[in-house]
């Protein structure tokens, strides 16, 4: 998608429209009309769901651009570069989670493969296995060790690997909807092409927040709209967010724009400032769920596949030389 990204900045610099850039020129660009185009264009190690979360980005930076004014080029800019920070998070975790991964696909194998070890030495523990009253009982607590540690990995794997990145990702919006937009840098990244353009705090944070729509988007409009009216910053803010998610992302976009509204500093240094801390805070929190998963894979394999090894592997070989 990096390269269909590309293209379409391409051809909007050149004179062209979105709608022309993606094919379906005429009419107006939805998420809804751009997910198909998309999920066409998208990789073997591109999931589906981030495949919809660039359709509905791309087309919530369509609508910025109409409603500010500014290039759509340079919105479409920021869903690229939005898109580039989610797929190194993603490498990044996949290559955290390669070594536990790697660990618990080698014991996963590891009784069968001393069985047929044992065979190809001549121990004939398959014999013992399955010939003999012992041996039954051998593989049935082996087997049971064997499937209850494979389950217990996956449980491990699955939980730690979907619960990373969550404050990248989604910030009280779904991919289904066409006016969600769950990446929080490219929220932050909108704010900050609107202040650039011109608009006011209360303003950006009202055409931002239409145009991402979900709970952040309505705290966002419900800010914006009550500075305009007058209020102070504090009371402002306290748009409810019932999401733990929304309710830290609305915190954090207001603590970036603070020191803008009050002293009057330069916005968009400290927007650009919670996106490097946000990808920092992600990468620390890869490197701790690998850490954690390394240790909490010591479990199954010290209480199940040790067990199952020694119960199908190491008894049969060692009674099938015995006698």
């Amino acid at each position: 998608m990096t390269g269909m990204l590309a293209e379409a900045i391409a051809h909007v610099r050149s004179g062209g429209t979105v709608a022309q850039a993606f094919g379906f020129d005429g009419m107006r660009v939805s998420g809804a009309r751009l997910s198909a185009i998309v999920e066409s264009r998208r990789s073997p190690e591109e999931s589906r769901q981030t495949a919809k979360y660039v359709a509905v980005s791309i087309a919530a930076a369509c609508r910025l651009s109409e409603d500010i004014g500014c290039s759509a080029a340079r919105c479409l800019q920021t869903v690229a570069a939005a898109y580039r920070r989610v797929r190194l998070a993603e490498d990044r975790r996949q290559q955290a989670f390669a070594v536990p991964q790697a660990t618990s696909g080698l014991l996963s194998v590891l009784p069968a493969g001393t069985v047929l070890l044992g065979e190809m030495m001549g121990l004939s523990p398959l014999s013992f296995l399955l010939g003999t009253d012992r041996g039954l009982g051998c593989l049935a607590l082996g087997g049971c060790c064997y499937a209850i540690g494979l389950l217990w990995n996956r449980a491990l794997l699955r939980g730690m690997m979907t619960n990373i990145g969550i404050r990248n990702r989604d910030v009280g919006g779904t991919p289904a909807e066409d006016r969600a937009v769950p990446w929080l840098t490219l929220i932050i990244a909108m704010l900050d092409v609107a202040l650039r353009q011109g608009a006011s705090i209360p303003h950006a944070l009202a055409v931002v927040g239409r145009v991402c729509g979900g709970e952040i988007g309505q705290g966002m409009v419900q800010a914006g709209s009550a500075l305009l009216r007058g209020s102070s910053w504090h009371d402002a803010w306290v748009a409810p967010c019932a999401g733990e998610s929304a309710a830290d992302a609305f915190e954090l976009i207001r603590a970036a724009l603070e020191p803008s509204w009050t002293r009057g500093d330069t916005p968009s240094v400290r927007l650009e400032a919670v996106v490097d801390r946000l990808d920092a805070d992600e990468r620390a929190a890869i490197e701790r769920a690998a850490s954690r998963l390394s240790v909490r894979l010591l479990m199954p394999s010290g209480l199940c596949f040790l067990p199952a090894f020694v119960f199908v592997g190491i008894v049969p070989s060692i009674i099938s030389f015995a006698i």
